[in-house]
């Protein structure tokens, strides 16, 4: 044990002040994710406070809450893997028992979830114990079973990515984990919308009353009003320390391996070869297309973006007045076009030192930047909007409106996501994935506010008239001014001096 506690300290360190001690860096991840999110669950449960409610209702919501974003931190992460494969390197040939090493990486799960569980169950825990005057035991109840919780769903998703890398390679589990984060952001965003009324209607104002004890949060809720059911919450104490030890046992017998090469689906590579001819602008194309599916880091901070117009689909279903529907789908298919300033932001920094040297002998220094735009746009275009703008057609048609409705609303999403798109890889200076996180490039926010505007005023009006003769017209154009901008893409590249 003396071994498994000097791990646990100098794991515990590097989570506090790791990234402290890397150049240029002030802060620590752990440190301000536990203050930021204790901020917003004090927020948040300031906001819903009402003496009148039941405590069943109100801790039910905050650990909803607390749960939630715990999961979504254990998928987080992009680091991760690399952690992982460092401590094998570092500990192969360490003179440690067989159970040290997955007893050690369970334990430090567990410890690195309290915290983050704890910085968020602390302020409406000290509020529930003023809807129960009286009692001692609530505030720390509501604690353990916050820890409990957080600890059951962050041991289940980490087991499930640990499978996946196993059986699939860490790439996929990359993929996977971000898919899973924007699921969660989605349904946690749709959850709460549809869950605020249920705290003062009860169980039954929810659309889907039945689904929601299969949420233990909702379990939870009702033991910590009811204190005799406490034999229960140690079960699952219990199941939370068994997932924890698992995901140690599966994850240090992942055994690496070497990936097998993949070709493109072919009309999506016979699109890319159209749009980028075959010059440079095909290679920097091809490049940034690669990059976007095998950094771990963009997909952990991309993939997120999806949840958020998932949900918002998701909200039209529950909802009766038909013109409130129409709208929310014009805006909610525009959102991935809203969210391209967040990835061009993220996109020129490098998964790895170095990555600048692939294109360091690149006779092509004049055109740097205009490849570095034009091949972003053509990869974002093909890869992230249009794709996702294709997968939700039939839940926009599902969802009530017309097939032609549908058509137009999507078409219209797709013309003016590549519009967006170039407008927000205008300001690109380096090709994408190759520079160093010591380049000073940011997001301003002040700069979103009016595209976003702009975009959602679009998608709005242009929802009050689909399915229309007009609004099948205006798709049309749109489309075709999109793809007129995309086909400029190869001449804008060649215009430049070589």
């Amino acid at each position: 044990m003396r071994k498994v506690g000097l791990l646990l300290r100098t794991w515990l360190l590097l989570d506090f002040f790791g990234d402290a001690r890397e150049p240029g860096r002030e802060s620590s991840a752990l440190t301000s994710s536990i203050f930021g999110q204790s901020f917003l669950a004090f927020a948040l449960a300031a906001v819903v406070f009402e003496p009148s409610l039941s405590l069943e209702r109100f801790a039910a919501l905050n650990l909803s809450l607390s749960t939630l974003l715990v999961g979504v931190a254990a998928l987080a992460d992009p680091d991760r893997e690399a952690r992982r494969l460092a401590d094998r390197q570092l500990f192969g040939t360490a003179p440690l028992g067989r159970v040290t090493l997955p007893l050690a990486h369970a334990l430090h799960g567990l410890l690195r979830t309290a915290l983050l569980a704890l910085g968020m169950a602390i302020p409406p825990a000290v509020l529930c114990a003023f809807l129960v005057q009286g009692s001692a035991i609530v505030v720390p109840a509501y604690l353990a079973l916050a820890v409990v919780l957080a600890a059951l769903l962050a041991g289940a998703l980490q087991i499930a990515i640990r499978a996946t890398a196993r059986g699939f390679g860490a790439l996929r589990a990359a993929l996977a984990a971000g898919t899973l984060r924007a699921l969660l952001l989605g349904l946690g965003f749709a959850g709460f919308i549809v869950g605020l009324p249920a705290l003062r209607g009860g169980r039954d104002a929810l659309p889907f009353a039945e689904l929601a004890w299969a949420w233990p949060p909702f379990w939870a809720a009702r033991w910590l009003a009811d204190p005799a059911a406490i034999d229960a919450a140690l079960v699952l104490l219990a199941i939370a320390l068994g997932l924890f030890v698992l995901d140690g046992l599966v994850g240090d017998a992942i055994r690496t391996g070497h990936g097998t090469i993949r070709r493109p689906f072919p009309p999506i590579a016979r699109l890319h070869r159209h749009l980028a001819g075959e010059g440079p602008l095909r290679g920097v194309t091809a490049w940034t297309s690669a990059m976007l599916f095998r950094s771990a880091a963009f997909r952990a901070r991309v993939l997120p973006l999806v949840g958020m117009p998932a949900a918002m689909l998701g909200l039209t279903f529950a909802g009766e007045d038909r013109s409130g529907r129409e709208l929310l789908l014009g805006i909610a298919l525009l959102m991935p076009a809203m969210g391209m300033p967040f990835l061009a932001a993220f996109l020129p920094r490098a998964e790895q030192d170095g990555a600048s040297l692939v294109f360091a002998t690149c006779p092509y220094d004049a055109r740097a930047r205009v490849l570095a735009r034009e091949g972003a746009l053509l990869a974002l275009v093909m890869y992230v909007t249009t794709p996702v703008l294709l997968v939700a057609l039939p839940f926009v048609a599902w969802s009530g409106a017309s097939v032609l409705a549908a058509l137009d609303l999507v078409a219209f999403a797709i013309g003016l996501s590549v519009f967006a798109t170039a407008h927000a890889v205008r300001d690109l200076d380096a090709i994408a994935f190759t520079a160093t996180d010591d380049d000073p490039r940011g997001l301003d926010p002040g700069r979103l506010f009016l595209p976003t505007l702009l975009l959602a005023g679009l998608g709005a009006g242009f929802a009050t008239i689909a399915g229309s003769a007009w609004s099948s017209a205006i798709a049309v154009l749109v489309l075709l001014a999109a793809w007129r901008r995309l086909l400029s893409c190869r001449s804008r590249a060649a215009e430049l001096p070589a």
